[in-house]
């Protein structure tokens, strides 16, 4: 008499078992802080990398950095719209993530909450409960880099930005400019970024 509910607990540890069983999508752009790049999970190496998206699809090499600076990486489905730049704490076996870059424009990599290369400052001060974030000046290696307020953080932990900017119309003046370009901090109120109307250029998912 018990041979219903037997059946459907049998029901229900095979379907448990079919969908922990399935492979990860290598076609899945959703970036979900602390948990995936897509396919990508935190235990991934450059071998587990070649499974997923093919060995073609995944090049060992040299990439740059600011200041001029090489950094041995892995670049993700290169020289198309949604590839990675992937760095390794273990350069050698590269094993052990270190962190992954988004950078292309056109990318369709995002957060479950739509933050994506191309999403403007106000969207992350919004996710920042409305607060004003601050940033370093624009236009130079390190310019663009924000800091993250506390919401924001908590809302996409282990996700890092680099802003930049439309050029701005009428152009700044010289006195506006030297408010926001170069090594000082920049905050999202001021009045030049209306017009600078900045965006998410890079996004930095570290582990």
């Amino acid at each position: 008499k018990n041979q219903p509910a037997m059946r459907t607990l049998l029901a229900l540890l095979l379907l448990t078992a079919a969908t922990q069983a399935q492979p990860l999508d290598k076609n899945d752009r959703t970036i979900v802080p602390g948990k995936r790049v897509g396919p990508i999970t935190p235990g991934a190496t450059e071998a587990t990398l070649k499974k997923i998206f093919g060995t073609k699809q995944v090049q060992f090499g040299i990439i740059a950095g600011p200041e001029g600076s090489e950094v041995p990486g892995t670049r993700v489905l290169p020289n198309t719209p949604d590839e990675l730049q992937i760095f390794w704490k273990d350069e050698k076996t590269r094993t052990h993530l270190d962190s992954i870059v988004v950078f292309r424009r056109d990318s369709h990599w995002h957060t479950p909450n739509g933050v994506r290369v191309g999403t403007p400052l106000s969207k992350l001060v919004q996710l920042n409960g409305g607060r004003p974030l601050e940033f370093s000046g624009f236009d130079w290696d390190y310019g663009g880099g924000l800091t993250p307020g506390p919401k924001l953080k908590a809302t996409l932990p282990g996700l890092g930005f680099q802003l930049s900017h439309i050029d701005a119309q009428p152009p700044l003046s010289a006195q506006e400019s030297a408010q926001v370009v170069g090594e000082r901090t920049v905050k999202s109120t001021h009045p030049a970024l209306a017009r600078l109307k900045p965006y998410v250029n890079r996004i930095f998912i570290n582990f």
